[in-house]
């Protein structure tokens, strides 16, 4: 059986305050010559305890895996979190999920680590037990950029806001979500375009506001540079249902039922409705004059 040292939390995002608990984690796990484990959650809380709430995650959990385990995480243990889970008292936790299963030989804590019924589980809890379980505890102070702590609710609000570049600053990366591609309308065909359309793994995901933006599209193929829109196509549909289709530049390959990453890197404007068809085939083909003059700045940044 192996020995770790372990953090819990949410990580979604697996933003750059992460990226501090996560590289304190690692720096322990070499003093203790053991192995760094990553405890978080199949669903996020905040859905499991609001099933109302609006999109909101920025990594589905497969995401977040992987994003972990390119950072070089090899041991993510997902708990399934449910009402019932929540309502535990923190001791049970602490003892029944961290020390029964795991044996830590040290746990590293964000500042803002909560856990067990209340929320009543924090950094405070956990050491005032490291002589009855036998484990050292560690603590990790906020990351500060520009007078900002760094959190995955600053970074949801900024994509609301539409400041994409903001939000990827403090993500350490773009901002991107999956999705599924599935079958359209097929209408950017006849004007000349062909767009897949893409549905998100899942509803939580949140998304940039409606607009037209320059993106890259993660394909089995490769990275294309693309054009993403995310509205209700107001010019040819009277749906209220938001729509997210991109054109991939210089491709022409059908990938229905692929999986594929858009990570949005600029808005160029917002979702207009035109009068016709033919505006709105000169409004594309002009956005895709935009985007290829502005290809060469985004290959210089990330």
């Amino acid at each position: 059986m192996k020995d770790f040292v372990l953090t819990i939390g949410n990580f979604d995002g697996v933003h750059l305050g992460h990226r501090k608990l996560l590289d304190r984690l690692q720096e322990v796990a070499k003093e203790y010559n053991c192995e760094p484990l990553i405890v978080t959650y199949q669903s996020h809380p905040k859905h499991v305890l609001n099933t109302s709430i609006e999109p909101y995650l920025l990594t589905t959990t497969s995401q977040k895996v992987e994003i972990l385990r390119e950072y070089g995480f090899h041991y993510t243990e997902l708990l399934n979190f449910t009402k019932e889970f929540a309502n535990m008292p923190p001791y049970q936790f602490l003892k029944e999920v961290l020390i029964d299963r795991f044996h830590p030989k040290a746990i590293v804590l964000g500042y803002d680590t909560k856990f067990g019924r209340d929320r009543e589980g924090n950094y405070d809890f956990i050491q005032k037990h490291e002589q009855e379980f036998n484990y050292k505890t560690y603590q990790v102070d906020p990351l500060s950029i520009a007078g900002h702590i760094i959190s995955s609710s600053l970074i949801r609000d900024l994509i609301q806001a539409g400041q994409l570049y903001k939000a990827s600053e403090f993500l350490g990366r773009r901002f991107s979500f999956w999705g599924r591609v599935v079958e359209g309308k097929k209408l950017g065909r006849t004007l000349g375009y062909p767009t897949i359309n893409i549905r998100p793994l899942t509803a939580s995901q949140i998304t940039p506001p409606d607009g037209v933006y320059l993106t890259q599209t993660l394909t089995q193929d490769g990275t294309y540079y693309s054009i993403t829109n995310i509205g209700r196509n107001p010019t040819v549909s009277n749906s209220l249902d938001q729509k997210i289709e991109s054109y991939i530049l210089d491709f022409d390959k059908e990938i229905y039922g692929q999986q594929v990453a858009t990570s949005f890197l600029k808005k160029l404007r917002r979702e207009m409705k035109y009068s016709g068809i033919e505006e709105l085939k000169q409004a594309i083909a002009s956005d895709v004059l935009t985007c290829r003059r502005m290809i060469d700045e985004f290959t210089k940044t990330f």
